[in-house]
């Protein structure tokens, strides 16, 4: 095991982490009481590790200036501030100085709930010499780690205690996936019998629980209110046509890319399903909207990986609109609840007239809600008599919604009719008619609403406000929704097509911007590009194409895959030998080769290159973009005479074409050196690579990834040929770039100072050496899983270079970490990396020992 002290430490950073998280997270939702409560929460921690006295300044006089915390005696005060900017530290040394408390007290530390960016040396303003140190007097979370981890062992146990009493046992979740907030005006009503039947069954084993209902009757919010009182932890997916797609997407979408890259659809659910297994009993997934259209229970429960999930440790809660699954089927609420609706809604009608109405509709609940809505935002136009009259002229009459055959066809039938009696779209205006037909394309999940609103034409997104007011769309936390009983009656009444939602589709697409990677916006693009392929006509494969693409970003080849082919089979039938269709069949290749599939990448890319050779001229640069697509398939064939004979005649092409200094040519020159050193061929290569890198240094900024990634290679390519002080150079100018240009926190600085650290290594400096590895490890530990193979090869680099420094101990543990990670990692079980990390755990866990003198009082282990 750790060593106690070491365990305590973790211990605090999780919690610490955890409670980092949480003050930004209400933060952002606008919650900012949690700010008063993290005065007094540092109040406690600062005066154990300080062994200070500081009391609430606040408590003391309302809004006391500058500082949240002091002692009496006026030698220390601590400002609390969850900004990070330096704007926010100027402002409070502003008020220190402007109120002479510079004159009370000696010392002022800033805690920064977050992480602190790294300040210009333009020192913060001083006063009568008083100076606040930008290194040691603003403490961010990683700092206050750091002064917990110097505490002596009893003030130490004192800060364990105080943080597990103020902030109970923070267990990570597995996965991040988050629960909605579901934030309706008038509030969660009812349902009081429900959430305790969902209570007494989750007790009692059954799995999954599963409430049913009509849509729009409240059963994700019900699931979402009964979370609120779940101990453990909750995690929440969407259903998406399958149990197995519902893992592989909704819950495989929170696995790094990196791992889940290659896999197919069965293997990227099994994945998630890896990962759910390490919950606990006591946690919670909620799978909502489990249903089809034209599928019974029974059929979508065949699925094998419904049986899957019902074996997982953790307890289950489905909602679905089927009626045979043997669960709780949900009616209408009670009678006076759906009137507390209309008054929280501020409605000015009798109660007679609630129940009419309410009896009109049958008490379904949406759309009493969206009733209420309309009569108040009408002002005065639409009363409850209108309502009614309209719900009795209505194709379909009212009546028992109960009756409705719910399994085949859940979103037909009477509440459809009341719902377009109610929704008249005649009373709404041009724009706002196609806000709502562009919306009908949205996620299930929604869309950002700036992505939204800056595709839509000028007065579609004035209308959106208006109407969310009237219960047409939702707006929460940023988002934009659209409810699945709304879109049907909006997709029926509006009839979008891809002529009428063609501008808001370039205006979706004018968005993506490769320079400016968002994970989550991207998949959003995506979903809805899916959406648009599936509904609208799409003759020519031209949105599945797109969808094609934006999947691939995204790392989710699978579901690229099946929309690159549909392109391709449109394309082939009717636009053949064209330059579209090579390009389809070059996207096909690429999603090929990303799944690890290099024979049909090959297949495809050889096709794209025989139309490109009869269409195109011969020095045309997408001939040349062609024969470089199909060089590297041969390279990651591992056939590099091949790659290297295809990526010279893209380079032959490109140096006719292109200008001495153009990005692409030094592309060009770089995919062959680096062949060149896959030859093992390391002096050619480094010629292609520094000329490569002269091109890049002309024509692209000092801090540009693409120059970064040019420094890395030569760097690398100077290792091999054994000039490690060169490599240095290099592998240093590319972590330079890294540390500007990149988060604290991305992988991609982690992979460079590896880089670095393993340099040194070369060169014997290994105090260096474990600098940089530990660097890459603290970040690893950060952004990576639990298992993932590159934090075992980060232990593994350190546990040697420990070694090397004679510092046996924690070589032996930093290697049995490595190869507690690799043996839960998704790696094959024979894998060299298996085998080897355990049996060099084992002998220097042996060797440590016999330093030792051959006792071994305590196992040494993570």
């Amino acid at each position: 095991m750790l060593p106690y002290n070491a365990r305590l430490v973790e211990r605090a950073k999780e919690q610490l982490l955890h409670w980092e998280r949480e003050v930004k997270l209400d933060n952002q939702r606008g919650l900012t009481d949690i700010n008063k409560a993290a005065e007094n929460f540092y109040r406690g921690l600062l005066n154990i590790i300080l062994d200070s006295e500081l009391i609430n300044m606040n408590l003391m006089k309302m809004d006391f200036p500058a500082v949240d915390l002091a002692e009496r005696n006026g030698g220390l005060c601590v400002q609390v501030t969850s900004s990070e900017g330096r704007d926010k530290i100027n402002h409070t040394l502003e008020e220190f100085f402007g109120n002479d408390l510079q004159k009370t007290y000696q010392r002022l530390i800033v805690v920064i709930i977050g992480t602190k960016p790294k300040y210009n040396k333009t020192p913060f303003p001083t006063e009568d010499g008083f100076v606040l140190d930008r290194d040691s007097d603003i403490w961010d979370t990683a700092g206050l780690l750091q002064q917990i981890e110097g505490l002596d062992g009893d003030r130490l146990k004192r800060v364990d205690e105080y943080l597990t009493r103020e902030l109970g046992e923070i267990r990570e979740p597995v996965l991040h996936l988050p629960v909605p907030e579901r934030r309706n005006p008038v509030g969660f009503l009812g349902r009081k019998t429900e959430l305790a039947w969902i209570g007494d069954e989750l007790k009692k084993g059954t799995k999954p629980v599963v409430i049913a209902g009509l849509g729009g009757v409240g059963k994700t919010a019900l699931a979402v209110e009964f979370r609120k009182g779940w101990r453990g932890q909750v995690y929440f997916v969407r259903f998406d046509t399958s149990f197995t797609r519902t893992l592989a997407d909704s819950v495989g979408m929170a696995i790094p890319p990196q791992e889940r890259r290659g896999l197919n659809e069965e293997q990227t659910a099994e994945l998630a399903l890896s990962y759910l297994r390490r919950c606990e009993p006591g946690d919670l997934l909620i799978v909502d909207n489990a249903e089809v259209t034209g599928k019974s229970w029974a059929e979508l429960t065949r699925d094998p990986f419904y049986e899957k999930l019902r074996r997982l440790p953790m307890a289950v809660l489905m909602t679905t609109r089927h009626r045979d699954t043997g669960g709780r089927w949900l009616g209408r609420l009670d009678q006076e609840d759906l009137r507390e609706i209309f008054r929280r809604h501020e409605v000015n009608i009798s109660e007679g007239e609630m129940d009419e109405l309410i009896e009109a509709v049958d008490g379904h609940t949406m759309t009493v809600d969206m009733i209420a809505r309309t009569i108040r935002e009408s002002w005065g136009d639409v009363t409850a008599e209108t309502i009614l009259t309209a719900m009795e002229t209505s194709t379909l009459h009212a009546g028992d919604f109960d009756d409705i055959e719910n399994d085949h066809d859940p979103e037909q039938g009477k509440i459809y009719a009341h719902l377009r009696a109610l929704f008249d779209l005649s009373r709404i205006s041009e724009d706002g008619r196609q806000a709502l037909r562009c919306a009908t394309l949205l996620p299930q999940t929604g869309m950002d609403e700036a992505l939204f609103r800056h595709a839509l034409p000028d007065g579609a997104a004035k209308e959106i406000k208006k109407l969310e007011k009237k219960g047409w769309v939702d707006r929460k936390e940023g988002m934009v929704t659209i409810h699945p009983v709304v879109r049907l009656v909006c997709r029926t009444e509006l009839e979008p097509t891809d002529g009428n939602c063609e501008e808001f589709l370039d205006g979706i697409d004018n968005q993506y911007d490769p320079k400016r990677y968002d994970h989550v916006k991207f998949r959003q693009m995506a979903e809805l590009f899916e959406n648009a392929s599936i509904t609208l006509e799409d003759e020519t494969g031209v949105l599945a194409n797109q969808v094609g693409f934006l999947w691939n970003q995204v790392a989710e080849p699978q579901r690229a895959l099946s929309y690159n082919l549909r392109a391709v089979e449109k394309q082939e039938q009717h636009q053949p030998d064209s330059n579209s269709l090579a390009a389809s069949y070059n996207n096909v290749g690429y999603t090929y080769g990303v799944m690890g599939d290099h024979e049909k990448a090959l297949e495809y890319k050889l096709k794209a290159l025989a139309i490109w050779e009869r269409v195109l001229t011969e020095d045309h640069p997408d001939l040349a973009l062609s024969c470089n697509n199909v060089g590297m398939t041969y390279g990651a064939q591992g056939d590099y005479q091949r790659a290297l004979e295809y990526l010279l005649k893209a380079l032959t092409i490109w140096e006719q074409v292109l200008p001495e200094e153009h990005p692409d040519l030094a592309r060009s020159l770089n995919n062959v050196g680096s062949t060149y050193g896959d030859l093992g061929e390391y002096q050619r290569a480094l010629e292609y690579l520094l000329k490569a890198l002269t091109i890049w240094e002309q024509v692209l900024p000092e801090e540009h990834p693409d120059l970064a990634r040019s420094f890395n290679n030569v760097g690398m390519t100077y290792g091999a040929l054994g000039d490690h002080e060169k490599a240095l150079e290099y592998n240093l100018k590319a972590l330079a770039i890294w540390e500007r240009v990149l988060p604290e926190n991305h992988p991609d600085l982690a992979l460079s100072c590896n880089n670095v650290g393993m340099t040194y290594e070369d060169l014997d400096d290994h105090e260096k050496a474990l600098e940089y590895n530990l660097k890459a490890l603290a970040i690893r530990e950060r952004v990576l899983p639990g298992n993932h193979p590159d934090l075992a090869r980060s232990f593994n680099n350190i546990a040697w270079t420990y070694y090397r420094l004679g510092r046996l101990e924690e070589a032996a543990v930093h290697m049995r970490r490595a190869a507690e990670i690799i043996n839960r990692s998704t790696l094959p079980e024979h894998h060299p990396h298996r085998v080897n990390f355990n049996k060099w755990a084992d002998e220097m866990e042996e060797e440590a020992r016999q330093a030792r003198g051959g006792d071994d009082p305590t196992p040494v282990s993570s």
